[in-house]
């Protein structure tokens, strides 16, 4: 306290120090009020193609491979330009689809499997035992691996049940069988896919087809006339 003793004294015994004086002007002026806000920006995966649109699987890969051709003639080096798609441009615009939906909706569950982690135990397709093929395609791992099965039966792709692309598929295997009942439907669908909960999905489509509703409906109830008098008057024998 030796050397602050000036404390001790009246205002006229205090030291000299540089002040910092405030302008008047600034002092009349308002203070600025700035508010720091945090936003969350989600991508959200847009395709060239919209899927709604379309109601029929074949049509949506054709306009979908058309747009690939095009795609690529305009940023093809070469001159010449492809005018028609060939099988293998609907294949591949069939596997852009599948991996369209699998990162919509199994995004999570792609990135622990690249991550090399276990999935979360709310995932509805953990007991499938999922995996990333080779083409990275989500796929089941199953027990058929020593069966005398195609490997698309041995391990069928993971597709979620409430997409659009999934209710096209289901509803082109439907009518390509004929129009048969759920059970024949699912038993071809999963020779190459496999729906969590599909058999749910394959009613509710089955229930909207016209032509099945044709084909299952119930005859009209048409009210029984009235019996004639001789029926049911009564008369002597061999009268008639």
């Amino acid at each position: 306290m030796a050397r602050h003793h000036w404390l001790k004294q009246t205002p006229d015994h205090w030291p000299n120090r540089h002040r910092t004086i405030l302008d008047s002007e600034l002092c009349s002026e308002e203070l600025e009020h700035r508010s720091s806000v945090h936003m969350t920006v989600t991508q959200q995966r847009e395709s060239l193609v919209d899927i709604n649109r379309f109601s029929s699987r074949k049509t949506l890969l054709k306009v979908t491979a058309s747009v690939f051709l095009f795609v690529n003639n305009v940023t093809s080096i070469n001159k010449s330009m492809n005018l028609y798609f060939a099988a293998d441009e609907v294949r591949n615009a069939e596997y852009f689809w599948i991996k369209y939906v699998q990162a919509e909706f199994y995004s999570a569950e792609i990135s622990a499997l690249r991550s090399n982690k276990q999935l979360r135990n709310s995932s509805e397709i953990k007991s499938l035992v999922p995996y990333l093929d080779e083409g990275g395609l989500l796929r089941i791992t199953g027990r058929l691996l020593e069966a005398e099965l195609c490997f698309g039966e041995k391990h069928p792709i993971i597709l979620p049940r409430r997409c659009k692309f999934t209710e096209l598929l289901v509803t082109r295997e439907h009518e390509r069988i004929g129009h048969c009942d759920a059970s024949a439907t699912l038993t071809q669908l999963r020779k190459k896919y496999w729906i969590p909960k599909g058999r749910q999905l394959v009613k509710t489509i089955i229930q909207i087809c016209l032509i099945c509703k044709k084909y299952n409906a119930k005859p009209a109830d048409q009210l029984s006339g009235q019996l004639p008098r001789d029926r049911i008057s009564q008369s002597p024998r061999f009268k008639s």
